[in-house]
């Protein structure tokens, strides 16, 4: 009879990088459920690339990088918070951080002290998506010994990946 080891997951550092919202959405009850066994927390960490200023068609800045980055951080906040509205027994909490996803998850690790890392990665994601995912993991392992885990979705919703609306300007 081997021994088995018991992991204890209180803090679950869940990694949404730039296109892989879908396939996050479909797997939040998973990640969920592993926070849930210990009564933990879940960080939804949301890594996008810095947006430029939204210019009009006389090629006039009506919103600085500032806004623009104000405006996706309200709107994927919102994405979230109504994907894991009905869960009521675990800690949910969504952050918006904008950079090299690198860089800014070495942070966010370093702030938040996760006890396992959670990736998303939907079947059908470009091969540059899970790349790139598989890039940065592997230096997550090889920098902070963390447990990481991809979590899969099998399927692909017919519904595009979550897209910040643009802001109607009279």
């Amino acid at each position: 009879m081997s021994k088995r080891s018991c992991i204890v997951i209180g803090r679950v550092l869940a990694v949404v990088l730039a296109g892989d919202e879908v396939a996050a959405l479909d797997g939040m009850a998973t990640v969920v459920a592993a926070a849930r066994t210990v009564g933990g927390r879940v960080r939804v960490a949301s890594f996008r690339p810095l947006p430029p200023a939204r210019v009009n068609r006389h090629g006039w800045i009506v919103a600085d990088c500032d806004r623009e980055m104000d405006r996706i951080t309200r709107t994927t906040v919102e994405a979230f918070a109504e994907a894991t509205r009905a869960i009521r027994d675990v800690a949910v909490e969504t952050v918006v951080r904008f950079g090299a996803p690198g860089r800014e998850l070495r942070l966010e690790i370093d702030g938040f002290t996760p006890d396992l890392v959670a990736f998303f990665e939907s079947a059908t994601a470009p091969a540059r998506h899970r790349f790139r995912a598989w890039m940065i993991r592997r230096q997550l392992g090889r920098l902070h010994g963390i447990r990481v885990v991809v979590v899969k979705t099998p399927r692909a919703r017919r519904a595009r990946p979550l897209r910040v609306p643009a802001p109607v300007w009279p």
